[in-house]
């Protein structure tokens, strides 16, 4: 049966395996636009001073961000990448109406597909999922805009390990392809002689 395969070219023994791996990064690609944005979605966003409710759905790691340039129910907003001097802003539990500890957090300023511009100023930790938690501010006059998202270390664990469940399989075969293959190509080329 090997005898009527027909001989193979000269770069088919390396393309098929590079093919098989750029499948496998297309099939990673796919799964990482549509697994990873959910994570870092924003909870919810909101003006300061004042207060506004967020709806948390999982326990665990949470930040608030100051927009630096942002935009809501179509007013813009601009601020320096820091807070000013003397504001305070509390996160609260509705069962337990005491302020949960926050941690101050200061990060690069990203920016958003948007065009938005946020830095990270406070992390906490939510300890109930899907309720309505309070952000309130206090000591501040100008009117700045602030929003919520998870700090997900767990889902992006797992996001990682999902990558490499794609990849894997698809590396093996293309190494597994390109030894077939060379070798068919070694045989193809003793039985030419």
């Amino acid at each position: 049966m090997a005898e009527h395969l027909k001989p193979l070219k000269q770069l088919d023994w390396i393309l098929a395996p590079i093919a098989v791996v750029l499948l496998g990064i297309l099939l990673c690609f796919i799964h990482a636009r549509s697994f990873f944005p959910p994570i870092f979605a924003e909870k919810g966003r909101g003006v300061i001073p004042g207060s506004f409710p967020v709806t948390l759905d999982r326990v665990g790691g949470y930040e608030i961000f100051l927009y630096t340039a942002g935009r809501m129910e179509g007013k813009k907003y601009h601020s320096p990448p820091e807070l000013p001097e003397g504001v305070k802003i509390v996160v609260k539990e509705p069962s337990y109406q005491q302020a949960l500890p926050t941690a101050e957090k200061r990060s690069r300023e990203r920016v958003l597909d948007s065009g938005e511009k946020q830095v990270g100023i406070l992390r906490f930790q939510a300890p109930v999922a899907n309720v309505d938690y309070q952000i309130e501010s206090d000591g501040i006059s100008e009117p700045l805009l602030i929003g919520v998202r998870p700090r997900p270390f767990i889902p992006i664990v797992w996001g990682v390990f999902a990558q490499l469940a794609i990849i894997t399989p698809f590396a093996a075969s293309a190494v597994a392809l390109f030894f077939f293959l060379l070798a068919r190509q070694a045989r193809d080329s003793s039985s030419a002689e």
